[in-house]
């Protein structure tokens, strides 16, 4: 929590459990099953997360036949207070991610990248008293298999043939990309 103030101690207290549940609970992760996020949200907001899981950045799901590393999730970031247009209180996060896959036999590994896939989130949350509201979504994933996060998962990029980095990618460091106090890129490396 980034501070005591009592305003907004639930929410700060919302958004941690909602960044847990959508990017480290084994349930969305590995068995896609959305509920343990969905469950903390407003009810007018469930079918269409449930529906459309991968409609913003607050939810990670792994590709099915991939395995992460033991201790394989690394987790940086931030959360502070906010307010929306009327005043009322709401918790930006901006939060990395970096899973960790377990390359099992595979031969041609050349750096840490080809294994470690990052996610960048950066959502506001917003309590209610129906529930946790996602005002705004907003993500970056890097170093990822590309044919995968097209279809709304995550894997690492030694499953796929390797594309070659984009102009923008070539110029920046891995580091550029995830600093939290940086704008989210807006090239996803895949064509």
């Amino acid at each position: 929590m980034p501070d005591q103030n009592p305003e907004y101690a639930a929410g700060y207290e919302a958004a941690r459990k909602a960044l847990v549940a959508g990017h480290l609970d084994p349930r969305v992760l590995v068995d896609h099953d959305v509920e343990p996020f969905v469950s903390m949200l407003a009810p007018t907001l469930r079918d269409s997360w449930r529906n459309n899981p991968d409609n913003g950045s607050a939810v990670t799901r792994l590709k099915k036949g991939n395995k992460l590393l033991p201790n394989g999730i690394k987790v940086d970031g931030r959360m502070w207070p906010g307010r929306d247009q009327y005043g009322r209180p709401l918790v930006h996060t901006s939060y990395r991610f970096a899973y960790a896959f377990d390359p099992g036999y595979q031969k041609t590994i050349f750096d840490q990248y080809e294994i470690v896939a990052l996610v960048r989130s950066d959502t506001d949350y917003q309590l209610t008293e129906d529930g946790v509201w996602t005002v705004a979504s907003n993500g970056f994933v890097y170093s990822m298999a590309c044919e995968a996060s097209k279809q709304g998962f995550l894997a690492p990029l030694f499953t796929e043939k390797r594309q070659l980095p984009t102009a923008e990618e070539a110029r920046r460091k891995p580091e550029e990309w995830f600093a939290a106090d940086t704008p989210i890129p807006t090239t996803s490396g895949c064509k």
